[in-house]
């Protein structure tokens, strides 16, 4: 009963951040995905400077720290309304492109600089300082959210865009990221637990510097950088990768689907197991299902069955570091620093992203094709999976006695380093 109650008594904050994680940063790489084929049709952009633009992805391992201090500092709900609201102007800005891609690289600049307060590292301490006995279903739940978004945005904004144009697609978006974010700022309520955290007392420089001292940050941010150089393909190239396999357009449009339907699996199933078995076992397992996803991609060409399940594969992983990871950060580090050092994570995430990304341009800039990346990729989540392990050797954060009884949601929202 007080498991099932932790759900009754939080359902509100829970629906929030799942609100809040619907439309913001994370939902751009389903859409840079969806928009892709029609602005490089409509521009004559490249698929190496479509790819390049993944340098932006830099941005995100000073932007996701930054967010995730000013979250354990100021609180959810405070930071969340800035990305939130803007979120919605970016996209409206875009459907105003004028075919210098500049114009666009700058553009997603602004919005990772702006939008990162609506990322996982902001809303997941209303989880991690709210939820204990099932802690991984309610990350799973909140997950959920992106990639159920992106699964429905994807046929839904194709058609729109076949019938119509690339712009009403981006006016569209824009005005269901905007309900969205005021769904959000109406159902968080002002003294959720999380929504308005008690800083740490220790200054953030001594802060970061004891996270830096401990091994299972450099564990969780060298395995997750390595997991996530696969993700490359799915950031802005999965529904160009689909064409290349020699798939239709609306047959691409359902691999993204595909995708966002794995992860949405990933996400709930890797919550489930983590309140039930080892996270570090549970990590390592989900993040190799990339391997077998890439050689079936790189070897099946233009098999749809082949190209659906492989993407099936790397969806239901991508989902599942958004629950196992989050969960890591929690047992390992205080609950007072977690957004903090969920930051630090999630710029291991954007390192790879970005540097998959300018590898993957440089290697279609010379002639190479998806194929090969494919197989560097695979070799890379293989042994980043396997990294994982490594926590079981690490001592657990002193909230993370499962024995104690759940701390009071305001000594939670206070508890700080000893």
């Amino acid at each position: 009963m007080e498991q099932t109650g932790e759900f009754r008594q939080h359902g509100r904050a829970l629906l929030a951040t799942c609100l809040g994680l619907s439309t913001g940063l994370s939902l751009n790489t389903y859409l840079l995905s969806i928009f892709a084929p029609y602005l490089l049709h409509a521009f004559g952009w490249t698929r190496a400077q479509w790819a390049m633009l993944g340098v932006i992805q830099f941005l995100v391992m000073v932007t996701l720290p930054i967010a995730g201090r000013l979250a354990d500092r100021f609180g959810v709900r405070r930071v969340a309304m800035v990305g939130s609201l803007a979120f919605p102007g970016f996209l409206v800005a875009q459907a105003f492109l004028d075919g210098d891609i500049r114009h666009f690289f700058w553009l997603q600049v602004a919005l990772v600089l702006c939008c990162s307060t609506t990322t996982t590292v902001v809303y997941a301490r209303v989880i991690a300082t709210t939820f204990r006995h099932r802690r991984g279903l309610a990350f799973g739940i909140m997950g959920v959210a992106t990639p159920l978004t992106g699964a429905l945005a994807s046929p839904l904004l194709t058609a729109l865009i076949d019938r119509t144009d690339w712009r009403t697609g981006f006016f569209a978006m824009a005005a269901a990221a905007l309900c969205s974010a005021l769904g959000m700022l109406a159902l968080l309520p002002r003294d959720a637990p999380g929504a308005h955290a008690a800083a740490s007392r220790f200054a953030p420089a001594a802060s970061y510097r004891r996270m830096l001292a401990m091994p299972a940050l450099w564990i969780i941010v060298g395995g997750t950088f390595l997991v996530n150089l696969p993700f490359s393909l799915a950031s802005m190239q999965l529904k160009m990768v689909a064409l290349d396999q020699g798939l239709t357009s609306a047959q691409a449009a359902l691999m993204v689907s595909a995708f966002a339907i794995g992860s949405i699996v990933g996400r709930l199933v890797g919550g489930v197991a983590c309140d039930l078995a080892p996270a570090t076992r549970v990590a390592t397992i989900s993040f190799a299902l990339p391997v077998a996803g890439l050689l079936m991609l790189a070897s099946h060409p233009g098999n749809v069955v082949a190209v659906g399940a492989a993407i099936l594969l790397m969806g239901i992983a991508f989902g599942g570091e958004g629950d196992v990871v989050p969960y890591l950060v929690t047992r390992y580090f205080p609950r007072s620093l977690f957004s903090s050092a969920a930051g630090l994570q999630s710029a291991g995430v954007g390192a790879a992203m970005a540097s998959g990304n300018v590898f993957l341009g440089s290697i279609l800039a010379h002639g190479g094709s998806y194929a090969t990346y494919m197989l560097i990729a695979a070799a890379s989540a293989g042994v980043g999976s396997l990294l994982f392990l490594l926590l079981e050797r690490q001592p657990l954060a002193e909230a993370e006695a499962e024995a104690e009884p759940s701390p009071p949601a305001d000594a939670a929202a206070a508890h700080s380093l000893s």
